[in-house]
Order: structure tokens, then C-alpha cells, then sequence
């Protein structure tokens, strides 16, 4: 959700420069680590491959947020900043807003139905290994309804009834929803977890629970990351409360930090992730080499190539018989002085 261009004062130039460096980074590290979390979820060999769709989903959102509504912002900044002169239109500011709404609701709605998933897996273990492809994509579906719908509303709310204060209703009503389920579901899955260590150690129970505890940092770590956004534009929507530039420019690196933290809890909590993501770069390394090595054999081949008719013709002349002159010497007895010599080759003779 980005409210900024409300409640960010308009701020000093040269005081903003490095926030605006600040923003760029952020908008690579984002781009490029859910990139990398996505290759890894889809090549992952794991025999629970299915159920890293939902994180996978997670990452596709999180990594759309790095390529589409922080650039916007960073080309608003830059306007406002004078690094360049840009018509904000209606267009542009519809597009800012909406993508920005849709993309946040994704992450946080994908993260409700992740701990709605942990909690069936800890009180149906049964039902949970049954689950398939299909009830994963239908809930993506229903995932990305759900932010599309909200984004409908907040938009029609915002610019068609020029009320800020209807999409902040809505938008904050349906956020503090997400959080309580999300705050009850692993409330239950911690209580589960709890009672069960008391009679059973699986080892398949122990990684269900270590997923649990990775997927509830990853939802405690983005919640915290929201929570000082929330806070500027409720007050600022109902209250009127005007913040200081750094303060907002602040509350918006953690709302956009929130799409980068997760592959950095990834690698650190999930051992499958880590290999994933090696296998990736060792497959590409040694394509590199397989192609540098390629070269090398066809450049050899070339040259061997080159090389053969010369040397085919050396070893044909040195094995193909040549025609020799057989010479003979003999002593007529007829005249001592007369000496035949007869050379032979091919039936010709020769007389001295």
C-alpha cells in the first residue's frame, strides 16, 4: 500500500540523495534474491516439492513488487527531487497506487494461508501429506482474488469517490483480519507442537515443526517490517499527523525491505533451500566450463583436421611400396673386360 505520495513532505534535495541510493540497492536485492528463491523452489528435488508452491508464490509477489511499484516510487522520488520532470497523471498515479495494493495484499494474504496451511498440518497430519497440485494452485487462485478485489475497492475508494479514508478502512480492516489469523494459527501450531513433544519424536514431525517455526519468522519479520508503514498512514489519513521526511522515507524501506528478508531467512533456517540454491550455481559453472572446454576440442579438432592430409600423405608414401631397380652384376666368360650389368626394372635391361 503506498500512501507516500500523501505524506511524504516534500523533502531537500540534497538531503534526500541518499535515501534515493538507499531505494535503488533495495529494488535489486529484491529483484535479484526472490529470483534466485524462485529457481531454487522450482528446481528443488525435494519429494515435498508441491508444497513450496505457496513460498514460491510468496516470492513471485515479493520479487513484482522490487520490478514494478518501487521503480514507480524511485521515479517519483527522482521527480520530486529534481533529478528529473515527470506529468504525474491520473495514469500514473492509478498504476502506482494499484500495483502497490495488489502486490501487498498478495504478501500478506499468501502468508495468511501459509500458517492456515501449517495449522492443517499440525492437527491433520494425515490429510496434509494428501493434499495435491491442485489444492495449492486453487489456493493461489483465491489468493490473488482476494488482493485483486481489495485493489479494486481501495482504487474506485480513492479516485472515483475521492475518499482516502473509505481505502484505509478497507485496507486496514482486511489487514488487521490477516493478522489475527495469522496470529491464532500459530498460536495453535505452538501449542501443538508443545503438547506433542510430550508423546511422539518423528523425524518427519520434527521438520514439520522447523518449517513451522521458519515460515512464523518469516511472517513475525514481514509483519514488523509493515507495522511503522501502517502506523504514518493511519495517523496521517485520520489524525492529520505530519511526519518528518526521514521518518516516512524510513517506514517505506522496511514496507519494501519485507520482499527481501525471506530468501535471507530461506537460506538461513532451510538446509534444502541452501543446497537448491548451490546446485544452481555450480550447474551454471560448470556449463561454463563444459562450453570453454567444447571450444577447446572443436578449436583442437580444427586443427587436427587441418593437420591430417599433410600427415595422411606422409604415412602413404612411407607405406606404399616404391618401384626399385633391381641391379644385378655379372661376368660373361666371353671377354674379361666386359662386364653386363643388368638393372631391372620392370623387364628392361641395361648393357655396359
Amino acid at each position: 500500500m503506498n500512501w507516500s505520495n500523501t505524506t511524504i513532505p516534500s523533502p531537500a534535495s540534497t538531503r534526500a540523495h541518499p535515501w534515493f541510493v538507499v531505494f535503488c540497492v533495495e529494488a535489486f536485492i529484491i529483484v535479484c534474491g526472490n529470483l534466485i528463491t524462485i529457481l531454487a523452489f522450482v528446481s528443488s528435488k525435494s519429494s515435498r516439492k508441491s508444497k513450496f508452491m505457496l513460498l514460491t508464490n510468496l516470492s513471485v509477489a515479493d520479487m513484482l513488487v522490487g520490478a514494478f511499484p518501487l521503480p514507480l516510487y524511485l521515479a517519483y522520488l527522482g521527480d520530486e527531487m529534481s533529478f528529473w520532470n515527470i506529468h504525474w497523471g491520473l495514469a500514473l498515479k492509478i498504476t502506482m497506487f494499484g500495483l502497490d495494493v495488489l502486490l501487498g495484499f498478495a504478501s500478506l494474504t499468501t502468508l495468511t494461508v501459509i500458517s492456515l496451511e501449517r495449522v492443517y498440518a499440525a492437527l491433520v497430519p494425515v490429510g496434509y501429506r494428501g493434499l495435491s497440485s491442485r489444492n495449492y494452485l486453487f489456493a493461489i487462485a483465491l489468493i490473488w482474488s482476494v488482493a485483486s478485489t481489495t485493489t479494486v475497492v481501495c482504487l474506485v475508494s480513492n479516485f472515483v469517490l475521492n475518499s482516502m479514508k473509505i481505502a484505509t478502512y478497507v485496507s486496514m480492516s482486511l489487514l488487521s483480519v490477516l493478522c489475527i489469523v495469522i496470529s491464532v494459527s500459530y498460536l495453535t501450531i505452538w501449542r501443538r507442537i508443545k503438547s506433542k513433544r510430550r508423546f511422539i519424536r518423528q523425524k518427519s514431525s520434527e521438520y514439520e515443526n522447523k518449517l513451522a517455526l521458519t515460515l512464523f519468522i518469516v511472517t513475525l519479520t514481514s509483519l514488523a517490517a509493515w507495522l511503522p508503514f501502517v502506523i504514518v498512514n493511519v495517523l496521517f489519513v485520520f489524525s492529520s499527523v505530519h511526519f518528518s521526511f526521514n521518518f516516512v522515507y524510513f517506514s517505506k524501506v522496511l514496507h519494501y525491505g519485507n520482499s527481501f528478508v525471506n530468501p535471507v531467512v530461506y537460506s538461513l533456517r532451510m538446509p534444502e533451500f541452501r543446497s537448491s540454491v548451490v546446485r544452481i550455481f555450480c550447474t551454471s559453472s560448470r556449463q561454463r566450463k563444459g562450453a570453454a572446454s567444447c571450444q577447446r576440442s572443436v578449436t583442437e579438432d580444427v586443427q587436427s583436421t587441418s593437420r591430417s592430409p599433410r600427415c595422411k600423405t606422409q604415412k602413404d608414401e612411407l607405406s606404399t611400396p616404391t618401384k626399385s631397380k633391381n641391379t644385378t652384376v655379372t661376368w660373361r666368360k666371353g671377354n674379361p673386360q666386359e662386364v653386363s650389368v643388368l638393372l631391372t626394372d620392370l623387364g628392361d635391361t641395361e648393357k655396359f
